[in-house]
């Protein structure tokens, strides 16, 4: 796999020198440190040591001394150095002491996607999910959306920028537990320390053989979920999280057996949370969830509890042996949520809850049946305008998420397969998916697939006749109305169309040929941000 790649790099390479030669060596001090900084981490990745090497010493010296190299010697050497190294050993990796599992989510952020590409190469082939970004600030944006297993940071040349959004966040991530592997090709115990003082949980040389990176995420992926497991309590709102939720159940129930106690679950959730966090940003939809917690409990007995379910949705066990009791008491919790306040949101948005409820009578009533019953409750109450209380019955049908998807591709007889893929995907889940296929990107664009309220997800196609896939990705993401997910389909020797798609704005890409569980996997963590 390195061959390819290393090819790719010293194409690269040549395309520099001569651009710089167009500009007859005109370069300014910073694009040049960015130039040395960015050779030296990508060459040392994907196994050009010595080119690393070169690169990492000449930027040591134009940071001391702008002055003290020759760039256009320095770049030729690079060339020289480069070609004079390259191999056709593949940096394979050893299957027998790395699981082919899933093994997670990792957010692999690196500024140079020749990089990028390799490492969520080599990362995916030992099972991980990895979504690929080029800047800090945008990964830890989308944290709240696709919640990774572990972030991968490159030590960008911009260090300031990478410490300054590791800054912002890090609270957050501990929070969540979330470690942060830093990455840089200067291995130097400054830069060590640097980046063990900006909050990160490891740092690791770029250079590092596939197999030992596989381990060092392993330990702290591990980690992360051993105290996920064996906490209760929310990180965030401080009330019980949803691993509870069991445990909960069983206790309430040991009543109803032993002393033919009912009791009453109500799901309530915020029906303004996903505006909130839209208008004023997630960390002001924390403190909303933190506010609501603190009062929803004080709603609650003593013998109550009160459940983080699912982002702002919060379980309440009531120990109310009459429907009608818990009904009135959740009906006041709705009518006085409407005076909640919260510095910075309730100035202007007016906050209001729903709820569903079911009361907890029968000795045999499963979990996940009360579960099912009660959210269905409160989708109702919700697609009714919300602010309200709907209890839950069999007359209640099932309501769905609505999501349009669009397939745009010339080949005939891939837009079928993809049809019929995305019908089986979607043909047991709670969505209302609406599947049109276009032969090229400008019948997609003269339709209403995408101008509306409910979110789309393009299946695009890089080549496509009279428009291409490209200029269609850059059209939508020109204009932020329209609520559109893209997943951009290229073959898979066409590297340098995956990087343009990225910088583009493509939220994925598949590369063709591809195996329905890639396309399943995608298709689902795009879903998830989408809905």
């Amino acid at each position: 796999m390195n061959s390819k790649y290393q090819q790719m790099f010293l194409n690269n390479l040549q395309e520099k020198w001569e651009e710089f030669q167009e500009q007859q060596w005109n370069v300014d001090t910073d694009e040049v440190v960015h130039f040395f900084h960015q050779i030296a981490g990508t060459a040392g990745t994907i196994g050009l040591e010595e080119v690393s090497k070169v690169a990492a010493d000449k930027l040591r010296k134009v940071e001391k001394d702008p002055e003290s190299i020759h760039f256009k010697k320095s770049v030729e050497w690079l060339l020289h150095v480069g070609n004079g190294t390259q191999t056709d050993v593949s940096s394979s990796i050893n299957i027998s002491t790395v699981q082919t599992r899933q093994r997670g989510v990792l957010f692999l952020v690196d500024e140079d996607p020749l990089c990028l590409l390799y490492m969520r190469e080599s990362l995916e082939h030992i099972g991980y999910h990895v979504v690929a970004l080029t800047d800090p600030a945008t990964a830890f944006e989308q944290f709240y959306d696709i919640e990774p297993d572990c972030i991968l940071l490159d030590m960008q040349s911009n260090r300031e920028h990478t410490f300054a959004a590791i800054s912002q966040y890090l609270e957050v991530m501990n929070q969540h537990f979330v470690p942060i592997i830093l990455m840089s090709y200067d291995d130097s115990k400054e830069n060590r320390l640097s980046a063990y003082q900006s909050g990160a949980d490891d740092f690791i040389v770029k250079n590092i053989e596939v197999d030992e990176l596989a381990f060092r995420i392993s330990r702290h992926v591990q980690k992360k979920t051993m105290i996920n497991r064996y906490r209760y309590m929310d990180e965030l709102t401080k009330v019980y999280n949803k691993s509870y939720t069991e445990v909960a159940y069983n206790q309430f129930h040991y009543d109803l057996d032993q002393h033919d106690m009912s009791f009453c679950m109500a799901l309530v959730t915020i029906d303004q949370f996903k505006e909130v966090n839209e208008r004023y940003g997630h960390l002001k939809g924390d403190q909303l969830l933190i506010t609501t917690a603190d009062f929803l409990s004080g709603y609650m007995n003593g013998n109550e509890v009160i459940i983080r379910h699912d982002g702002a949705s919060f379980l309440l066990f009531l120990r109310e042996k009459y429907a009608k009791g818990a009904q009135q008491r959740v009906k006041q919790i709705i009518n006085d949520f409407s005076d909640l306040w919260v510095e910075g949101i309730s100035e202007e948005l007016i906050l209001s809850m729903s709820s569903g409820l079911i009361k907890l009578e029968e000795k045999e009533k499963q979990l996940a049946s009360a579960l099912e019953s009660v959210t269905k409750a409160l989708a109702h109450a919700k697609h009714q305008g919300g602010n309200q209380l709907v209890v839950a019955g069999d007359h209640l049908g099932t309501i769905q998420k609505k999501i349009n998807i669009a397939i745009v591709d010339d080949d005939e007889i891939l837009r079928n397969i993809l049809v019929r893929l995305i019908t089986k995907i979607f043909a047991e889940k709670d969505y209302d998916v609406q599947v049109e296929a276009f032969r090229e990107g400008l019948s997609f664009l003269a339709s209403d697939s995408y101008q509306q309220d409910v979110p789309c997800l393009v299946i695009l196609d890089r080549m496509l006749p009279r428009l291409d896939g490209l200029s269609v990705l850059k059209r939508l993401k020109e204009n932020s109305l329209f609520n559109t997910y893209v997943l951009m389909l290229t073959n898979r020797k066409n590297e340098e169309d995956i990087i343009l798609a990225l910088q583009s704005g493509a939220d994925d890409y598949l590369t063709k040929p591809f195996k329905y569980e890639d396309l399943e996997s995608r298709v689902a963590m795009l879903v998830k941000r989408m809905v």
